[in-house]
């Protein structure tokens, strides 16, 4: 690698800094955000399980899991305590019980259209910052942040 110059080293620690703080704050903003809209029993984590199971083409357990990046034992956990808040069914398979499929309820289903709106504000405020940027860099960024992380998680 390049030596950095003193300004490019400045700016490379102001990016791990925004790394490492806007994460976590982020986090915490979605938590407030559902805490204001009503859904003071639900965390980010337990949402992000919602979110999957509504984005899951099967609605597998095992395939939620995947998506996730979670072992399915740690969804099992997450799904039956959103069960018992009323945000997700379950059901076995009848043929092959080890198969398990998940579900959003109607209360799931509102929540995840509060959630969703959350995201659409903040990516609408990025996009709406410097009209300079533009949404094709600012995603190939963005995918190159998530593939870093994929081939780094173990």
């Amino acid at each position: 690698m390049a030596k950095l110059t003193k300004q490019e080293r400045m700016i490379q620690n102001r990016i791990e800094e925004l790394f490492s703080t806007s994460f976590n704050f982020l986090l915490q903003a979605e938590e407030k955000n559902l805490v204001k809209k009503g859904y003071k029993d639900l965390s980010v984590t337990e949402m992000h399980v919602i979110e999957a199971v509504q984005k899951s083409k099967t609605k597998a357990m095992n395939e939620v899991a995947k998506l996730l990046r979670i072992t399915p034992g740690s969804l099992t956990i997450s799904a039956n305590r959103l069960v018992q808040k009323g945000y997700l069914d379950k059901r076995r398979d009848l043929e092959d019980k080890r198969m398990v499929f998940v579900e959003t309820t109607p209360k799931g289903i509102q929540v995840l259209k509060v959630h969703n709106r959350f995201h659409e504000k903040l990516i609408d405020n990025i996009m709406t910052i410097d009209p300079v940027i533009e949404p094709k860099l600012f995603l190939s960024i963005l995918e190159k942040i998530d593939q870093y992380i994929i081939e780094n998680e173990s």
